[in-house]
């Protein structure tokens, strides 16, 4: 890619531009004239991302939070929060929400439609990334972000 070819320069620029947008970036996946330029990008701040890279929404790491420690003893439940705030100190919200939805949808592979397809396809590939991204820059919390 463009991004890989063109070095240091570039890459320094699309990754700031990546931190600041990376929820409308994902967005733009979903968008069949949009979703290479940010793929592009987001693959640049998943390969050079860092912890610190992103405000964490706590909101969504409560709201996730509320829902999922239902019936789980409180240590399970101090585990499961833990893996939460590491999983999302790496990646973007817009990400953790449409990965979220989905793995909450009902409707088969048979019934969407190819654009929605792609864009869920280079949602997940990203994810991938950023959590490789992730486990290798703290080995201990490779659990956490594998998980």
């Amino acid at each position: 890619s463009l991004l890989r070819a063109k070095g240091k320069k570039f890459r320094s620029m699309f990754l700031q531009a990546a931190k600041t947008c990376s929820n409308e970036l994902v967005d733009c996946l979903n968008s069949p004239q949009k979703r290479w330029c940010a793929f592009q990008i987001l693959d640049v701040f998943a390969t050079d991302a860092d912890e610190d890279s992103l405000e964490t929404d706590d909101s969504i790491v409560q709201q996730q939070f509320a829902a999922w420690k239902v019936g789980m003893d409180n240590e399970e439940a101090v585990e499961l929060e833990d893996d939460i705030r590491a999983t999302a100190s790496w990646l973007p919200a817009e990400l953790m929400s449409l990965l979220k939805s989905m793995g909450e949808r009902t409707s088969s592979v048979e019934h969407e439609d190819k654009d929605t397809l792609v864009g869920y396809l280079l949602a997940w590939i990203t994810c991938l990334n950023i959590m490789d991204t992730a486990g290798s820059a703290d080995m201990r919390k490779r659990a956490s972000v594998g998980a």
